[in-house]
């Protein structure tokens, strides 16, 4: 934006691959609203409505928490993307890797948060939090894990549903890919999401930074006695 009266166009990016963005929550608020009201923290306990977005890709429980509250200019969803991009597709539920969609915002607004679900993934997201607005404002975002349930990244654990798979996916003919299964229990705290692993049977030693094992205490010395 470039004055009083100018509106703004927002551009969200999907640099992922092959992985899609649920639809967004867009609010436009005072900076204090996050600073008492954080979406999210990284390394505290993720809330009830950011579980909500990524293990459900629902929006509306933290619209319906920020809605009303003083200093909230406008909480809202968006209700379908169109992108412009490969087949034109003005009804996509996802915003696909690669693709862009563009909205506008109202003249006054100072500050941008926007949120989203991952489908392919567990619980995981992105969050763009009270981000100041300015004319040539650029945000990259870092895949958020919000802790709430366990990276099983199965088909039937995560909430993309059967015909939202691709073709070439494991899960597109798999029986159970519309469980959404959320009952496994995650890590409680909020962290940058891992992505999709994987790995097969021996390979999780590679990933293991600290080994703990038993010694006699009169074989140690100053190196390894801590």
């Amino acid at each position: 934006k470039s004055g009083k009266n100018d509106f703004c166009k927002v551009t969200v990016t999907n640099l992922s691959y092959e992985q899609a963005f649920s639809k967004l929550f867009v609010m436009l608020h005072d900076k204090a609203v996050t600073n008492m009201f954080p979406i999210y923290e990284f390394g505290k306990n993720p809330t009830e409505e950011m579980c909500d977005l990524t293990q459900n890709l629902n929006a509306n429980g933290l619209q319906a928490f920020y809605r009303n509250r003083p200093g909230v200019d406008k909480a809202w969803i968006t209700s379908s993307y169109w992108t412009g991009a490969q087949n034109d597709n003005y009804d996509a539920p996802y915003l696909n890797g690669g693709d862009r969609f563009e909205f506008m915002i109202r003249p006054g607004a100072d500050w941008l948060s926007i949120a989203a679900g991952f489908p392919f993934a567990n619980d995981g997201g992105i969050v763009l939090q009270a981000a100041p607005i300015y004319d040539g404002a650029e945000y990259y975002l870092p895949a958020i894990d919000s802790g709430c349930e366990a990276n099983l990244q199965t088909c039937w654990s995560v909430p993309a549903m059967k015909k939202e798979f691709p073709p070439q996916s494991a899960c597109f003919d798999e029986n159970l890919s519309d469980e959404n299964d959320n009952s496994f229990g995650g890590e409680n705290f909020v962290s940058i999401h891992r992505g999709m692993q994987d790995l097969e049977k021996g390979e999780l030693d590679v990933l293991t930074l600290l080994a703990c094992e038993d010694v006699e205490l009169n074989n140690a010395d100053d190196d390894t006695r801590f």
